[in-house]
């Protein structure tokens, strides 16, 4: 993986801002922290388990039903209560779902970083609990991009597009350009996808 600090360096090449005229590293920064936002949103919609890690896991002990995580995350993928994975459910059926079973088979999100289980276990059950954690924006010239290097250009075309709009705005230009980006990234994702997977645009 490359660092901010060297991938600034080459992008000031790619835009011929070697002698930081245009641009300065902090410009830069925010430019790129954008093309990884642009590329992860694009892998949410695509392939989100590219992006998943595992957020917790623990125990839940007898009669509790809430799973605290540390953080909001992005996406919850998956909630497992000792190797059984539930099912997502609206709130609205809680009621319903805790009449029909005596062990947790469902739960639902609520308060962006909590999990209801139901119904409440009646003994200690291990959970895990799978998901995408939040972007942490690049802030230091050693930090390094979060992306494969494959990924880095698809990061690089968009900060470089980001950089352009400051001196002229053009936004069938930026449409045309942002769709080509989305696109191939999208193509680049049909390699990792399981064979026979169809992957449908979001425009």
């Amino acid at each position: 993986m490359t660092k901010l600090s060297d991938f600034i360096i080459k992008l000031r090449a790619m835009t011929h801002d070697e002698r930081e005229i245009e641009y300065d590293d902090n410009d830069f920064m925010n430019y790129i922290n954008d093309g990884l936002r642009f590329v992860r949103r694009v892998i949410l919609d695509t392939y989100p388990s590219m992006l998943a890690d595992m957020l917790l896991e623990g125990v839940l002990h007898t009669n509790r039903d809430i799973i605290y995580l540390y953080d909001a995350p992005t996406r919850i993928l998956s909630v497992k209560m000792n190797g059984k994975r539930l099912r997502q459910i609206n709130p609205l059926s809680e009621e319903e779902e805790r009449k029909n079973h005596h062990e947790p088979t469902s739960y639902y999100v609520f308060g962006f970083d909590k999990i209801k289980v139901i119904p409440k276990p009646k003994f200690p059950m291990r959970f895990e609990v799978v998901g995408i954690e939040e972007f942490t924006p690049l802030k230091k010239p050693e930090d390094v991009l979060p992306v494969p290097a494959d990924f880095e250009d698809f990061v690089g075309e968009y900060a470089i597009l980001r950089a352009s709009l400051t001196n002229e705005f053009n936004m069938q230009e930026e449409t045309q350009i942002t769709m080509m980006i989305r696109s191939e990234i999208e193509e680049r994702l049909k390699a990792f996808l399981p064979s026979g997977v169809q992957v449908g645009g979001y425009w």
